[in-house]
């Protein structure tokens, strides 16, 4: 895969110093989010958002002397927004659940002779 992606690059010392990065620390990034989360799915996401906020700051990688440390400060911090999101999706759901109308269960009968008294309305 390293291979495949220093091709894409271009040759360029950074992004080949990031292609390097990536290929050593991805494997591990994964299996810490997949410790921390119930979902690999989620895990992976969040670990190549790490690594695209790295990119981005592709400047910084020549001077980080510990990037498990960097990369580890950053995937924590997801992490908890990952959370925080979640905890909002799930009260925001909780709080349109108890606002939906309550309606009073019928019998067949009653259902009845009520679609019978709006038909004979129209």
């Amino acid at each position: 895969m390293q291979r495949e992606l220093s091709a894409v690059f271009h040759g360029n010392a950074l992004d080949l110093e990031f292609v390097d990065c990536y290929g050593q620390h991805l494997a591990w990034l994964e299996t810490w989010f997949q410790r921390r989360l119930s979902c690999n799915g989620v895990a992976s996401e969040l670990a190549q958002e790490v690594f695209l906020k790295l990119y981005e700051q592709r400047e910084q990688i020549p001077g980080l002397r510990q990037p498990k440390a960097w990369l580890t400060t950053v995937a924590h911090g997801l992490l908890v927004n990952h959370y925080r999101r979640a905890d909002l999706e799930r009260a925001y759901l909780a709080a349109l659940f108890t606002q939906l109308p309550t309606f009073p269960t019928l019998s067949k009968k009653q259902f009845y002779l009520k679609l019978c008294l709006n038909l004979t309305e129209v």
